[in-house]
């Protein structure tokens, strides 16, 4: 654990002195954008200058509670500059909590607001929540620290504040080290409903007897299912295809309505859930079988209903006579994650919306992950080092693979290669190219939203023309990855001039902005250069950070009919139309950025590289994603075999495909290698399937 604890910190410092934000900024960011991409919150806002006051404690807050079912997320940092790993204790933890409380419970005070400078995003950040507060159903504390957390079971006593329970998830060095190499972090879902409820739910079998998983028809009382959703809210949705697009927090009002004015045909009006589970304990009642225990409950598809219930719920109308039905399927945890996600695609399939399109192993991603396996960037400067951009398609991929059965200095030419800054997220692909593509309110809605819709509009457009994706794009790609980087270490520059906060907000809108205008000139920015040179030259930057300023300006002056907090301003449509609407005089110092229609077409007809060979791309797709228990099988029959020889090369490249998605992925070569060894196989007996 040391060494991964330095490690991290190396990296946080490294990235402080190379931006000038602070560590416990970086912490921030590196760590909740884990936590909006495994759904326990829904965005992540870091408000500028930090929060000092005796006694009370923000760090952040989790964006709009109305957009969460009415839940305030509070984040409270503990952040240790030690050598080595400090202790956090019940009395430093609750300490943490009652700061954090204290603060939550002077929000709606006039006189603490009236202390703060207006000017910042502290003072934005807190005046919005104090609107938001009289409607809370629930306050959720996020402590995120890197120290170890040991209170050897002792309970954390959670304060009721202005009548409302406070919930806490913890994120200590431990998780953080879990979250950092893409391991799963929630506890089990256990809901004993006979002791924690004291209520069943009636069932019917609808399964054989052989069957591998296990089918049951239930009715749920509207109450039992609000009060199970309070407790683990969108936990009982991670395995939802559909959980991004889910309207959380949105009450469906016809749902409502049937609640409203006729409860008791709620049954009868409503398509009602669909549910999984791992394992279920079934006892015989008097009126008949009934559901005690349920392990790993998750709502597939039904999610607006729950959230629909839970809302009435909350608003003390009389739910009583709401009750709801429920296909749940049992499926034993070896068969979950292969069957889960199908029944939740198909209990979607209404919608029209594809599990790949929300899945890492989507073609395009594989596409973009071979690419930036094979192409190296230009050296520059007095660098003698090549080196690659890594895009990391899965959570903790990075990790992952510049861990695992390396030796220190195999781990050190890793680095070399792929530079922890030379790292690209998928999330952070579907920003940068959203942004390009003239999205910025979209991309300001944050992440979760952002990705599912880039998701959607790239499926169409692979299935339209994959070809495209090659190696230019890949370079454009990176290109648009520097200007954003850039940009963001240029704003933050100014933060003590016209910066005040919301760079989340003037970098997609600047360069949305700078998209606009080139597209409206009908030119074509030179990617190409930035990728040769790995760099945007000083002309370019002083050119966007002055337009920057103008776009801050517009940004924190909305018209009275759009929201007064700048973030929430910046998702609505009109935003954009407002700021590409005003006249803006770009210098001529970024023409040599630009390309006219015909300097395109020139340096099209005299591009060098050679594209990915598109026409074997299904099994090299296939061979790049599969399992490395398969070729475990594959290389068990073979050596079981005495007609089956192997070439010594061919033995090394069975013997790497063990390592299949962690310290291996093949190359065209490799794959192509791999894929005649398994048609040989195949044709000599061996029955698996890729």
């Amino acid at each position: 654990m040391l060494g991964f604890y330095n490690d991290f910190s190396n990296e946080i410092n490294n990235e402080s002195l190379e931006t000038g934000q602070s560590q416990q900024e970086i912490f921030f960011e590196k760590i909740t954008s884990h936590l909006i991409e495994e759904g326990v919150c829904i965005e992540a806002i870091y408000p500028r200058p930090p929060f000092l006051e005796k006694g009370l404690q923000f760090d952040g807050y989790g964006g709009n509670p109305f957009d969460d079912d009415n839940k305030l997320t509070i984040f409270l940092i503990d952040y240790s500059f030690s050598e080595s790993i400090e202790i956090m204790n019940l009395n430093t933890l609750s300490a943490l909590i009652n700061r954090g409380a204290n603060f939550v419970s002077k929000i709606n005070s006039k006189d603490f607001r009236s202390r703060l400078e207006e000017s910042t995003e502290v003072y934005s950040s807190i005046d919005y929540l104090s609107k938001k507060i009289s409607d809370l159903f629930q306050i959720k504390f996020i402590v995120l620290t890197n120290k170890e957390l040991r209170i050897r079971g002792e309970k954390v006593e959670m304060p009721i504040i202005n009548n409302i329970q406070s919930y806490l998830s913890i994120f200590d060095i431990d998780k953080i080290k879990k979250l950092e190499e893409g391991a799963n972090i929630n506890e089990e879902i256990e809901i004993n409903l006979s002791s924690e409820y004291k209520e069943s739910i009636p069932v019917l079998s609808a399964h054989i007897a052989d069957s591998p998983y296990r089918s049951y028809l239930a009715v749920i009382s509207g109450s039992l299912l609000s009060s199970i959703y309070e407790k683990w809210g969108n936990r009982l949705l991670e395995k939802n295809v559909r959980v991004f697009l889910q309207a959380r927090g949105k009450v469906n009002q016809g749902i409502r309505n049937t609640i409203d004015d006729d409860p008791a045909m709620f049954f009868a009006y409503n398509n009602g859930i669909t549910a999984t589970a791992d394992d279920v304990d079934i006892d015989p009642l008097p009126n008949g079988r009934a559901i005690t225990k349920i392990k790993n409950l998750q709502i597939v598809n039904g999610g607006q209903t729950t959230a629909s219930i839970y809302s009435a719920y909350k608003n003390k109308k009389d739910i009583s006579k709401v009750f709801v039905q429920m296909k749940l399927s049992v499926v034993n945890e070896e068969k979950s994650e292969e069957v889960v996600p199908l029944i939740s695609r198909f209990a979607n399939s209404q919608n029209k919306i594809n599990a790949s399109d929300f899945d890492s192993n989507h073609p395009f991603h594989l596409q973009i992950e071979k690419l930036s396996r094979g192409l190296y960037a230009p050296q520059t400067g007095d660098s003698i080092r090549t080196t690659k951009w890594f895009y990391e398609r899965s959570r903790g991929q990075y990790q992952d693979m510049k861990n695992k059965g390396f030796t220190k200095s195999q781990k050190n030419k890793f680095e070399a290669e792929f530079p922890n800054k030379q790292k690209i997220t998928k999330t952070e692909l579907a920003k940068y190219l959203n942004i390009w593509n003239f999205k910025p309110s979209l991309v300001c809605k944050g992440l979760q939203n952002n990705f599912v819709k880039f998701s959607e509009d790239i499926d169409k457009e692979w299935k339209k023309k994959s070809s495209k994706f090659d190696d230019v794009f890949f370079k454009e790609l990176v290109a648009k990855t520097i200007i954003f980087k850039t940009l963001d270490k240029l704003v933050f520059s100014k933060r003590d001039s016209w910066y005040r906060g919301y760079k989340s907000a003037i970098i997609p809108y600047t360069l949305s902005l700078l998209a606009w205008e080139i597209k409206k000139y009908k030119k074509h920015f030179n990617f190409s250069k930035v990728w040769n040179e790995q760099s945007i030259n000083t002309d370019l930057q002083s050119e966007l950070i002055r337009v920057a300023e103008t776009v801050n300006q517009i940004l924190n002056n909305p018209p009275s009919n759009m929201p007064g907090n700048v973030l929430e301003f910046a998702k609505k449509e009109a935003c954009w139309e407002i700021i590409k609407s005003r006249q803006y005089q770009w210098s001529k110092k970024i023409d040599q950025y630009l390309l006219s229609e015909e300097d395109l077409k020139k340096k099209k007809q005299n591009k060098q590289f050679k594209p990915i060979l598109h026409k074997k791309i299904d099994f090299e797709i296939l061979i790049a994603n599969s399992q490395a228990s398969f070729w475990q099988k594959l290389e068990t029959w073979i050596n079981s075999r005495s007609d089956f020889e192997l070439s010594d090369s061919e033995t090394i490249l069975l013997r790497k495909a063990l390592g299949m998605q962690k310290t291996f992925i093949p190359n065209i070569g490799q794959a192509t290698r791999l894929n005649i060894i398994y048609e040989r196989a195949i044709k000599k007996g061996f029955s698996e399937r890729l």
